[in-house]
Parts: structure tokens; sequence; C-alpha cells
């Protein structure tokens, strides 16, 4: 880590806008080993790195939500558009008949993740053909469920880390938003730089 990080999301940070794939980057054997050790170490402790609250409720896109279609299949605008005026950072859909769904958005100054089941029809997806009663109760469910982080670091640390015990961020839902993020985080700074 440089003199100018002062966390190790601090670093994180800039290197996900250095090299592309985060954790695939060509970094030396010593930092890659630093990092590895800080993350068993947060892994291994009681700290979470997300909080979760009820007090997003507030920030849900009522107006909007309500319009939108409700079919099965990943319900991906749901998803994104979930909280007004949230920037989104990623989202990934596994993109099967069944399967998960992850978005995460910047809201003023918390980075949020959230994810979701879906189905291929209404027997098996809630959002084919819900009423709006039910599709309130879900997006409360998805608000109250929703893992607010302090920084980019953080969020991106806890999707890296390995999976616990009885969450519905499994691996491949946690490395499919991890590199949907960090492609968009990219992609932003080669635009910004011109490259």
């Amino acid at each position: 880590m440089k003199t100018e990080d002062k966390t190790l999301s601090d670093y994180l940070l800039r290197e996900t806008r250095k090299f592309p794939g985060l954790f695939e980057s060509p970094i030396s054997q010593k930092t890659r080993k630093k990092i590895d050790n800080e993350i068993k170490e947060l892994y291994e402790s009681d700290k979470k790195l997300y909080r979760q609250s009820d007090t997003l409720q507030k920030f849900i896109d009522w107006e909007n939500i309500m319009k939108m279609g409700r079919y099965a299949g990943g319900h991906d605008c749901q998803m994104q558009g979930l909280f007004k005026d949230a920037v989104v950072l990623g989202h990934w859909n596994e993109d099967v008949w069944q399967g998960q769904v992850a978005t995460a958005v910047q809201l003023n100054d918390m980075y949020i993740i959230y994810n979701d089941y879906y189905g291929s029809c209404s027997g098996c997806d809630s959002w084919e053909g819900a009423d709006d009663n039910e599709v309130i109760n879900m997006c409360i469910g998805l608000a109250n469920s929703a893992y607010i982080f302090d920084s980019i670091g953080d969020m991106l640390i806890f999707l890296k880390l390995p999976v616990e015990e009885w969450s519905s961020w499994d691996t491949e839902c946690k490395q499919g938003l991890l590199q949907e993020i960090v492609g968009n985080i990219n992609w932003k700074e080669n635009e910004n730089t011109g490259n």
C-alpha cells in the first residue's frame, strides 16, 4: 500500500481503477499476500463490513417501481430502479431459467448491495402478476435485506470474502456482481481519461 492509502479499502479502490479483474491483477506476490491476509483476518473476526437498516425504505422509488412490468425472469428493471436517485455500480443476472439477480448501487454516501431469486413462471417467480400490495412488500423486503457499506472498498472486500454460512450471497452471485462492478469502474476510468 502507498502512503496515500489510509485503509485497505483505499488501496483496493485504487487497485480496482488501475487493473482490470481486481484480484487477478498483476500485483506483486508480497502485495497479494498482504491483501489476502487482511481479508482472512476480516473473515475470521466478528467484524462485519456492512449493516442492515429499515431506513432504506424511505429511498424506494415508488412512483417508478409501481409502473414497471411484472414478469418472471429476473426483474432487472425493479432491481436497478429500486432506489430513487441511486447510481447503479453493477448488476448481475444469472441468466438461466431460475436463479439469482444482484445489484450494487451508490445512494448518497452509502454503497448498497441486494439480491433476489427469480423463476421462469408465475408458479416460481413472485413478480409475475403481482398485485400492488405484493410489489410493495417485495420492495420493502429487498430494501430491508440490503447490505449497506461505508465505502466501495468495503463492498468489494465483502464480495471477495468467502461465503458466510446461511447467506443468500453464494459464491457465484458474489463473483458475478464483483466482476460487473469492477468492469464498470474500469470502463468509467477509461472513459474519463480518454483511453
